[in-house]
This record gives C-alpha cells, structure tokens and sequence, in this order.
C-alpha cells in the first residue's frame, strides 16, 4: 500500500513539481522507478535531459550499466556540454572495454570542463579532471596569446585598402557612432528629452544613447527597428517580466542596467578593457589581433578553428562572461546553458534564441569533426558590404556553402539549408536558421 500511495502523490504534481520528487529521492532505486515513470507521463517534457541525466547516474550507481548509457546518451543528445555526465559515460565504457568511446566521451568532458567555469563546479571538478586523465592522460597546458599593442584601424588602410574599404560599408565598421556634429536630435521620453549622443546598430534596428550628467553613456530603451518600421522597447522585449530596465519612467535615474560601458561596449566598440575602449565599431583588429607588430613588418600568425571561431564567440555567443582578457582571441568563460531559462530553448535542446549563434555552430560536426569555422560561409568584409548585411560569401539560396565540403548527395533538387538549417531560432521579430547544423529532425 505503501508504493501505490507515493505513485499517487508523484503523479498529483506537475512537470516541474515532479522533476524536483526525482532530485529529492531518498535513494538510487526509488530515483530511477520515479525517472521511469515521468518519461511515460511526460514524453516531450522541456526538463527531459535533467531527468534522462538522474537516470543515468541512478542507473550507473545500481550497476545498471546498459540502462545507464541509454539514458546518458539521451541527455546528452539534448544538452550535450555536461562534464560530469559525459565523465561518467567515459568511465562506464573504459570498464567495458570500449576504449573508442571512452576517449569521445572523455574528449567532451575536458572540453566542456574548460569552456564553462561556474562556481557551483568547483567541488567535483578534481573528480571529473582525474577521471578523463585516467583515460586520456594529462591535460595539455595551454599557452595563452597576449594581446599586444594595438595600432588602429588606420594602420591597416595602407597595405589592405581594398579590404578596408570594404569593411567600412559592412555593419561591423558602424555598430557605435558617436554624434559629434550637425543638427543635434533628441528622444521624447514622457515629460522629458533627451538628445542623442550616439546610434548604436546599424542592421535591423537602431539604439540611441545619450550623455548622463557624470559622462557615462546610457541607452535608451526605445530603439527603431527598421524591419518593422517603428519603435520598439528594446529593453522590454529582451528582460524578464519582472524586470524594470525597460520601464520608460525609470529611465531618467541613468542606472547601471542602462549604461553603455556596462552593457554594450564590448560588443559594440573596439579593445575595450577596463571601461574604455580604443575605437567604436568592431575594427580590424578584433578579428585580426593586435596589429603593430605586424604594421611593422612581421607576419600574422594563423588561427585554428578553435581560435577562428573564438574571434567571433567574442560578440555572437550569449553565455559569453564578457570580463576583459589579456589574450587573443579572448576566450571568455561561458555562463552554464542550464542557468539560462527554458525559453531560451526548444524542447528538444536546440537553441531558441539567435543570440546563441556560435553555442548552436559549435555543437555541428561540421565545427567539431570538419574544423569549419564562421569565416567558411561569411565574410567580414565582403565587396558588396551596403546589401550583403550578413556578409555572406554565397548567395543565401545558394549550395555552394555546403558544396565546399560535402558532395552532392541528394538526386532531389532543393536548398541544403531548408533542411540542416531551418528557420528555428528567434531574432525577436523574424525567424533565423539554425546554425546547429545536423541532419534533419523529426518533428
């Protein structure tokens, strides 16, 4: 009578209720039978990974090995930058003798371990290191690039003029633009005004900025959007509900949400580091790394994949802990994807959001097992900058993206990115591809 009475109280919950009677089991036996019996009550539940997870280490604690791995490889497959997991599917295989697995696994896990560095790790961390050093030995000391001296965008016109002037046409060059003559403008907001000090964006949609009586820049919720053709509350549209950043009547107490520096500089102005930064817009050397030497004669070095893709991870990638770093490319700290609400994702584990661009690019394998970087299908300085917005170097409904690596493979005529790419992630007021570029799924 006992058993029926806890099935009876499980089951009176909701999803998330239940999810938290799985974490809150007294013991592995009792987490599994729970884990089994939510997946049938809820298939297509947005928590699937975490329960899939509790399974698996519920399973791999009762020696249930075979039972352990389904579960751990369908957590992963929804959420796959999970280090203990991934750790713990290494050694369950490294014991069974596959050896090919183990390493894979273990491979993901000190990748994983490496980019995220949240501090509620901290404690099993030694636990996952010495588990992937049984299997794939020491880790690698890695050699951080130091950033250099920087010359300025102007270093690079004499030699690179072609490629400057492009660049100049392209969003890149004209993502801050500090209002410094002319006709000054302003923004009504309520009873008060404000002029415009400086237009951020230059895509789809422009924010302003205006002076605070300390200096500080702070911008100001209400953007144009030019897809749309009107106004928009930015800051609304982006913030939780219970958020006040984007309430109008707020605006005028100039608060650290709303200030540029704190907000949007490192994104949008050039080596910013310690609140200040050298040049607006994303210039040369943002990509490129610090320039003097090599104004100077010396060679550029070559970036890997990993770095190449790093560069643009700089600006395109939200679990980004924009903190400023020493090196080139700096490789900031990502913000564990389970801390971000499930909004943020699809059911399935693909990313909702376009800000997530280079998370989704990095779980392909055409980055992971093919080495392909941004830079494979876009141009940052493309030659025909003013309409090319997304400097693509092939026409967006043009194969030779996919064609430069893989060969043709369907007899079907179509567009591979309708397929491997949709239009699954929102750019808040348009749908955007995809950039987990993988098979196509099952709906």
């Amino acid at each position: 009578m006992k058993s029926v009475l806890l099935a009876i109280v499980f089951f009176s919950f909701d999803a998330t209720s239940d999810l938290k009677s799985i974490q809150q089991a007294p013991d592995a036996l009792t987490r599994r039978s729970r884990v089994s019996e939510y997946l049938k009550r809820y298939p297509e539940s947005e928590h699937r990974a975490a329960v899939y997870e509790a399974g698996a280490m519920a399973c791999f604690e009762l020696g249930d090995q075979a039972t352990g791995l389904y579960y751990a490889r369908q957590s992963l497959g929804i959420y796959p930058e999970n280090p203990l997991l991934a750790s713990s599917v290494a050694a369950v295989l490294k014991n069974r003798g596959d050896e090919k697995g183990a390493r894979h696994y273990a491979e993901l896990s000190r990748r994983y371990l490496e980019l995220f560095r949240p501090k509620q790790w901290e404690a099993i961390r030694p636990g996952i290191e010495t588990t992937v050093e049984k299997i794939l030995g020491p880790a690698p000391k890695q050699t951080l690039t130091q950033a250099g001296d920087y010359a300025g965008t102007a270093s690079c016109q004499g030699c690179h003029k072609a490629e400057y002037e492009a660049w100049r046409q392209t969003g890149m060059a004209k993502m801050f633009r500090p209002v410094t003559e002319g006709k000054k403008e302003y923004v009504d907001i309520g009873a008060r005004r404000y002029p415009v000090d400086a237009r951020i964006g230059s895509k789809w949609q422009e924010a302003y900025a205006t002076r605070a009586p300390d200096g500080k820049l702070h911008v100001l919720p209400l953007q144009y959007n030019k897809l749309k053709g009107e106004w928009v509350n930015y800051w609304r549209m982006i913030d939780p509900p219970y958020y006040d950043r984007g309430d109008p009547s707020l605006f005028h107490r100039f608060r650290e949400v709303t200030e540029y520096q704190s907000n949007c500089a490192p994104c949008h102005t050039s080596q910013w580091a310690e609140r200040e930064s050298k040049e607006a817009g994303i210039n040369c050397e943002m990509c490129h790394g610090p320039g003097k030497a090599h104004a100077q004669g010396a060679k550029m070095r070559k970036l890997s994949a990993e770095e190449s893709v790093a560069v643009c991870a700089q600006c395109h990638a939200q679990s980004a802990l924009r903190t400023p770093r020493a090196e080139f490319p700096p490789r900031y700290e990502r913000r564990p994807y389970v801390e971000f609400g499930r909004n943020a994702f699809h059911a399935d584990g693909r990313f909702r959001e376009t800000t997530f661009i280079v998370e989704s690019f990095e779980r392909s394998a055409c980055y992971q097992k093919g080495q392909a970087t941004c830079a494979h299908c876009h141009d940052p300085h493309p030659k025909s900058g003013r309409v090319n917005e997304k400097g693509l170097k092939f026409g967006p409904e043009d194969n030779g993206m996919c064609l430069q690596c893989h060969e043709a493979s369907h007899s079907k005529k179509g567009v591979c990115v309708d397929c491997h790419m949709p239009k699954t992630m929102s750019a808040l007021l348009f749908e955007a591809r995809t950039h987990q570029i993988e098979s196509p799924r099952k709906k």
